[in-house]
C-alpha cells in the first residue's frame, strides 16, 4: 500500500510522540519543552512574553554554537513545531536548533505592514481592522531587542529562521523584502499576501534584490477553502498573490536554490503549517549536509562549510565520526582517520566522544601515549564514563 508524504510524516511524528510519552512516563519527572520569559520592549513600549527551547546537547557541549528559528504565534505553534525540528533534527535533517516561540497580543497591528481596513473578503471591516499597519516597528523589535536578548543569554551562530503563517507569514515577507539581515532563511506558510491590495507583490519593485538574493525563502500556498464564505474568490485572490510573488522575484533574479513555492493541495488554511514547516526546514538547511562528503577531503569539506549560510556552521560531529571510522577500519587509511577525528576534537573541543574516538584511533595504530592523552581528555568532559575508566586503567597496566 503507498503511503503518502504527509501521512508518512504524521505516522512519524505520533511514532515519536509515543515512544517519548512511553520514556517519560517511565521517568516519573514532568516534563517541559519550553521556558516563558518577558522582554520589555522600549520599542513597542510594552512587555511581550517568549517561550524557549533549548537543543538537547546544549547543556553537554558548552562552547557548540547554534542557530535560531523564530515562531510568530509562538503560543498556537511552539509544541507543534518543537516536536517537528526535534524530529529532523534526531535524524540529520537539519541541525538542532535555539526554538524561540513569540506569543501573539495583536495580530493585525504587528503583522500587517500599512493600514487597510479591506478584509479577506474585499468587504470593509473597520473593527477587526483597525489597529493594521505597525509591522514595521514589530520587525524592528524583533531584531533591535528580542535577538539581541537571546544572543546575550544562548550560544547562537547568527544564523537565525523566521517562520509564520496567514499574517505571520505576511510578517515573515516583509522581513524578507525589507533587506533584514539578521535573518538567512525565512518560512511563509499560506501567507495573506492578498493584504492591501497584494501591497507586499507591489514592495518587490522597491527593493535591492543584490541585498536579498542569498537568503532563502520557502512560501507554502494552501488549496482547501470550501469552509470561507466566497471560497472561490478567496482561493484564487491569495493564490494569485502567492504566483505573483514567486515570479516578480523569479524574474528579478533571485535563483531557484533560494527561493521555493510549494502548493499543498490537499491542505487547507489551518492544515497546511505541519507540511510547511517540515519542507521548509528542508530546503533551507538542503545545503547543510555536503553531498558526497565521504568523498571529500579535509579541505574540500572546511572550504565547503566556510562558503555555506556565511560560514556560520561547522561540518556536523557525527558525520565526520562517521567518516573517520569508515577510514579506520581501512588499515591503509588509518593515519586519515585520526585528521577527521582531529577535525572533530578541534570544531567541538567540549564534545566527549571527539577525544573518545581520537584516543581509540590512535590505538589502532599503537600511538598508545596519543590514546590515553585522548581518552583521558575525554573522561574530564565526561567523567562518568566506565568504558573511558577501563580503557585508561587497560593503557596504564601496558
Amino acid at each position: 500500500m503507498k503511503i503518502s508524504i504527509k501521512k508518512r510524516y504524521i505516522l512519524l511524528v505520533a511514532f515519536s510522540v509515543f515512544f517519548q510519552l512511553e520514556t517519560f512516563s517511565q521517568v516519573g519527572k514532568e516534563i517541559t519543552i519550553g521556558t516563558k520569559y518577558k522582554i520589555a520592549s522600549k520599542i513597542l513600549n510594552t512587555e511581550r512574553t517568549y517561550i524557549v527551547n533549548l537543543p538537547d546537547s546544549y547543556n553537554s557541549e558548552g562552547t557548540q554554537t547554534y542557530p535560531v528559528i523564530v515562531i510568530i504565534d509562538g503560543g498556537y505553534y511552539f509544541n507543534l513545531f518543537t516536536g517537528i525540528i526535534g524530529e529532523m533534527s534526531n535524524n540529520e535533517q537539519v541541525p538542532e536548533m535555539i526554538i524561540i516561540g513569540l506569543l501573539k497580543v495583536d495580530r493585525v497591528k504587528d503583522y500587517t505592514p500599512t493600514n487597510s481596513i479591506i478584509s479577506l473578503n474585499g468587504n470593509k471591516d473597520e473593527n477587526y481592522l483597525k489597529t493594521s499597519g505597525a509591522s514595521k516597528l514589530f520587525l524592528d523589535f524583533i531584531e533591535k531587542e528580542l535577538l539581541v536578548e537571546i544572543d546575550n543569554k544562548y550560544r547562537t551562530n547568527s544564523f537565525n529562521v523566521m517562520v509564520g503563517q496567514s499574517f505571520g507569514g505576511l510578517l515573515v515577507a516583509t522581513s524578507y523584502l525589507s533587506s533584514r539581515t539578521l535573518f538567512g532563511g525565512y518560512i511563509a506558510i499560506d501567507p495573506s499576501f492578498w493584504w492591501d491590495n497584494q501591497y507586499i507583490v507591489k514592495e518587490i519593485d522597491n527593493i535591492n534584490i543584490k541585498k536579498i538574493e542569498n537568503n532563502y525563502f520557502y512560501l507554502s500556498s494552501a488549496n482547501k477553502y470550501e469552509n470561507f464564505s466566497g471560497a472561490t474568490h478567496i482561493f484564487e485572490l491569495n493564490r494569485n498573490s502567492h504566483d505573483t510573488f514567486y515570479s516578480k522575484l523569479m524574474s528579478k533574479g533571485i535563483s531557484y536554490s533560494n527561493i521555493r513555492i510549494q502548493y499543498l493541495e490537499e491542505e487547507n488554511h489551518s492544515t497546511s503549517p505541519l507540511l510547511s514547516l517540515y519542507n521548509g526546514l528542508k530546503f533551507i538547511y538542503k545545503d547543510y549536509f555536503l553531498k558526497d562528503i565521504q568523498t571529500k577531503s579535509i579541505d574540500q569539506i572546511k572550504a565547503y562549510y566556510k562558503k555555506k549560510y556565511g560560514g556560520k556552521f561547522l561540518p556536523p560531529e557525527s558525520i565526520i565520526n562517521n567518516i573517520a571510522y569508515s577510514h579506520l577500519r581501512n588499515e591503509d587509511s588509518r593515519e586519515l582517520a585520526i585528521q577527521f577525528f582531529k577535525l572533530n576534537t578541534l570544531n567541538y573541543p567540549n564534545s566527549f566522544n571527539a577525544f573518545d574516538s581520537l584516543g581509540e584511533a590512535y590505538l589502532f595504530v599503537n600511538d598508545k601515549n596519543k590514546a590515553l592523552e585522548n581518552y583521558e581528555k575525554s573522561l574530564r568532559l565526561n567523567p562518568n564514563s566506565e568504558n573511558t575508566k577501563q580503557a585508561i586503567e587497560k593503557l596504564k597496566k601496558e
